[in-house]
């Protein structure tokens, strides 16, 4: 089942077009990879899913909803979350309240998505009385997870979520990657640069090159991929 999809999409920032006729899709249940060098257009695509940035051209669908015009706080209530690049959480609020922000949606239950995070992410619990920047980077990570989680979103969208971590976060934040889809019933969309740990977990990948998709497929023919191994993986 298809659950969002993009078609011919043509993004960017006032005059400046990023994307050039994109056309992706997510079936439910996926780890779909969205890879690509810094400034190849991972980061204006999700912005362009959620709303935040207005296709110049094409449609996408969210569940049978065409989504391509609506402003973001509707889009968010249809059941997309994003977890934006740099994390941004509010560091002066407490851990608590920064996750709480996520209930903005309507979560009726977000009593018990709240304690599903605390025990996806039991540090968050350890500190839930602290303040946003008193973590470190890698538990700040998990914050910006779980506030998107609040949501209980059908489609997660994740922005380089290992930017800026150690390679032992980046090894355990893969690893809660991989947990989420099962723990939460979640989609994933992820935009990253670490393309190894990325094809590990994804079923399959899109890889963008200056606004463009240059290579598409399943997890197994991606690997197989002269690119991939020439210029992705050395």
């Amino acid at each position: 089942m298809i659950m969002l999809q993009l078609d011919n999409i043509y993004s960017g920032y006032g005059k400046s077009v990023v994307l050039k006729d994109i056309s992706i899709k997510v079936d439910k249940g996926e780890v779909i990879g969205l890879l690509g060098a810094n400034g190849a257009g991972k980061t204006t695509l999700l912005k362009t899913i959620v709303g935040l940035l207005k296709p110049y051209s094409g449609k996408i669908i969210f569940n049978s909803v065409e989504i391509t015009k609506l402003p973001p706080h509707k889009i968010a209530r249809l059941g997309i979350s994003l977890v934006p690049e740099g994390r941004k959480i509010l560091p002066q609020l407490t851990v608590e309240e920064n996750l709480l922000l996520g209930t903005f949606v309507g979560n009726e239950n977000f009593e018990s998505t709240l304690e599903l995070i605390y025990n996806l992410f039991p540090i968050l619990r350890e500190r839930k009385k602290q303040i946003g920047s008193s973590l470190s980077g890698g538990e700040q990570q998990m914050l910006a997870i779980g506030r998107a989680l609040m949501t209980n979103p059908k489609l997660l969208l994740l922005d380089e979520p290992s930017l800026g971590l150690s390679p032992k976060l980046v090894d355990e934040v893969f690893k809660l990657i991989s947990k989420l889809k099962d723990e939460f019933s979640t989609t994933i969309l992820i935009a990253e640069q670490n393309t190894k740990k990325t094809i590990d977990i994804s079923t399959r990948l899109y890889f963008l090159k200056t606004g463009s998709i240059v290579l598409q497929g399943k997890k197994e023919d991606i690997e197989k991929s002269d690119l991939i191994k020439e210029v992705y993986l050395g």
